[in-house]
């Protein structure tokens, strides 16, 4: 396949790109221009103005219509971009979430008022209580992303109004990343596949809903998108990843499961010892950064909390046996298969 001088798809590969995308992006736009209520009930929530999110979906509906003509009518280099990222289709498919999200613009989940409430207790000075005079008890599940609600609250900042600006903005990066992660792979179908399947998630209700919750799920995408893009920069690949595992355990409780896959993966890629032994000695921070973190955790967690385990052991799975850990998903089979039955992404 040929390159153009400025390290883009050159020639007819270019050109099937324009047009594959752009027939994509122009049946979304007839979608929600058309029939905006196929999507409008995937965000059938309580206190989400329904007219408001029909009125979104009709103007989101020209411009995507609009772009995906522009993307007919383009030349590859500007559509297709540098070998490293598709420019004008990422930019699309962030316009297209940071579109959607304003469906969401007055909503937040209503579990995020628990981490405000301890990120407010700490920034006043009370501990990290859910009120103040409250006993110490870890309610909340995300110590990274409360941490930063009660820095923000503490330099004079809104916490609702910073939890929701941080939740786009991670989205937005989160989007951006699998977009770029897709766009590596060197076979041109199986681009061109995970390009559009990586589009139709994050323009996907479930993670547009969740990314805007007012909690740390987009940034917990972002983190992991980092993690899965790591290696496409070598130089900095292990204490990039590493840095990403500590910050993700930090803020999510079951991310010393994501540590310990990562790291059989590395470690496991080639199963001869003498590889074995080289990866150890490379990839030891990915390990030994995100357990330091965790240790740290767990000390502050017994000091504070006089508690081993994190909220959502007491919460949801204290219920749970050795069997169970078979469906790690936790709420059962159920859950993936109703995920699948209600998301609407078809």
């Amino acid at each position: 396949m040929g390159r153009d001088d400025g390290g883009g798809l050159a020639g007819t590969e270019g050109d099937r790109a324009a047009i594959v995308f752009g027939a994509v992006v122009t049946s979304l736009g007839a979608v929600a221009l058309l029939a905006p209520s196929l999507l409008s009930r995937r965000f059938a929530l309580e206190a989400v103005d329904q007219a408001s999110i029909l009125l979104t979906l009709r103007a989101v509906g020209p411009a995507l219509i609009a772009m995906g003509a522009a993307a007919f009518l383009s030349r590859s280099r500007w559509w297709v971009g540098s070998q490293s990222f598709p420019v004008g289709f990422g930019l699309l498919v962030v316009a297209g979430y940071l579109s959607l999200t304003t469906c969401l613009r007055d909503w937040m989940v209503d579990d995020a008022a628990i981490t405000f409430a301890y990120s407010r207790s700490l920034a006043q000075g009370h501990g990290l209580v859910i009120r103040p005079g409250h006993v110490p008890e870890e309610g909340y599940s995300n110590t990274s992303w409360m941490l930063f609600l009660a820095a923000a609250r503490w330099l004079g900042a809104d916490i609702a109004v910073t939890a929701k600006r941080a939740c786009i903005a991670c989205g937005a990066l989160a989007t951006v990343l699998c977009i770029y992660v897709c766009h590596q792979l060197t076979d041109r179908r199986a681009r061109f596949a995970l390009l559009a399947l990586g589009a139709t998630v994050c323009l996907g209700a479930p993670f547009v809903i969740w990314s805007a919750s007012g909690l740390e799920h987009a940034a917990q995408a972002a983190l992991l998108a980092a993690i899965i893009a790591a290696p496409l920069w070598p130089r900095i690949e292990r204490w990039l990843m590493a840095a990403a595992l500590a910050a993700l355990v930090l803020t999510r409780p079951e991310a010393p499961l994501v540590v310990a896959f990562v790291a059989a993966v590395l470690l496991l890629r080639d199963r001869s010892w003498p590889a074995i032994r080289a990866a150890v000695a490379r990839y030891w921070p990915v390990v030994v950064v995100p357990g330091l973190a965790w240790a740290a955790l767990t000390v502050f967690r017994l000091a504070y909390f006089h508690e081993l385990l994190s909220n959502p052991y007491y919460a949801k799975a204290t219920d749970a046996n050795w069997f169970r850990l078979a469906n790690f998903v936790g709420g059962g089979w159920s859950y993936v298969f109703g995920w699948l039955a209600d998301a609407r992404t078809w």
